[in-house]
């Protein structure tokens, strides 16, 4: 059976008030092989996944300031997981903005490289907005350096902008190497974008508000997909995917762990 990878953030079990290792006890008992985390690991967190026998295929690092006090523990820890990715991000609403992000992209993963990870940003709906006759995640992908920097598809995100994830995995092989796995259930298009700051950073609560209300509607049962996943994730691993990772960030039902249940009943039937 293959892999499958669960991210710790934002998927529900900790709104229960779980401790560390009951959490990571039932991630393991809903038969994961291990997280994905967006925030430094400690020894703690380390010690429990050992414990529970989960691996952890990517965390945050600041590799921006490679001279923070405390940043070597934080990398040995890693690196003592067998972590091989750590996350970078893109803020990019335009053509120029990808290329500026690009550039930031391939800094940092030049620095990540040193101790052996490579970098990975991951899209929104955003980076489906057309500029220049592409999207903007092909602006990205075309301009960062496969030896340091890789995409995490999120095919969520994907469906939700109405784009199709065939065409783009077959265009750029070995560019995804990791994938999110996020129920959506509706196609928003670019009204998913996320509303952009006024000059002060402040985004206006109504839209922000609105914004919420789509995306809390965005995520139903895994059996009501817009779109079948079987293709898109077979191609990916075709082409050089190595993890797959299940995302949850909404829940139609008060008992999580259920809808975890039935959605990962769903993903193996066809994977």
């Amino acid at each position: 059976m293959r892999e499958l990878y669960m991210t710790t953030d934002n998927f529900g079990i900790v709104e229960t008030g779980m401790t560390m290792e009951e959490e990571f006890s039932a991630i393991a008992e809903l038969g994961f092989d291990g997280i994905e985390h967006h925030h430094p690991a400690t020894r703690e967190m380390a010690d429990c996944l050992k414990k529970y026998g989960l691996k952890m295929i990517h965390s945050e690092l600041p590799f921006g300031a490679l001279d923070r006090r405390g940043l070597q523990d934080d990398i040995d820890i890693l690196q003592e997981l067998g972590v091989k990715y750590v996350a970078g991000y893109t803020r990019a609403r335009t053509h120029e903005e990808a290329l500026r992000t690009a550039e930031e992209l391939n800094a940092i993963g030049k620095k990540a490289h040193e101790y052996g990870f490579k970098v990975f940003f991951h899209n929104m709906a955003a980076e489906f907005i057309f500029d220049r006759g592409e999207y903007l995640i092909e602006t990205l992908l075309k301009n960062t350096d496969p030896l340091y920097v890789c995409s995490q598809l999120d095919l969520g995100w994907v469906v939700c902008a109405g784009a199709d994830p065939v065409p783009l995995l077959k265009k750029y092989p070995g560019r995804f190497e990791l994938m999110h796995v996020k129920p959506c259930t509706k196609i928003y298009g670019m009204k998913a974008v996320i509303p952009l700051p006024a000059a002060d950073g402040t985004r206006s609560p109504e839209a922000m508000e609105a914004y919420g209300r789509m995306f809390h509607a965005m995520q139903g049962p895994f059996t009501d997909l817009v779109r079948d996943y079987e293709e898109p994730m077979k191609v990916a691993e075709s082409l050089g995917c190595k993890c797959f990772i299940y995302e949850r960030e909404q829940f139609y039902k008060d008992d999580h762990i259920a809808v975890m249940k039935e959605d990962i009943e769903g993903l193996r039937k066809f994977w």
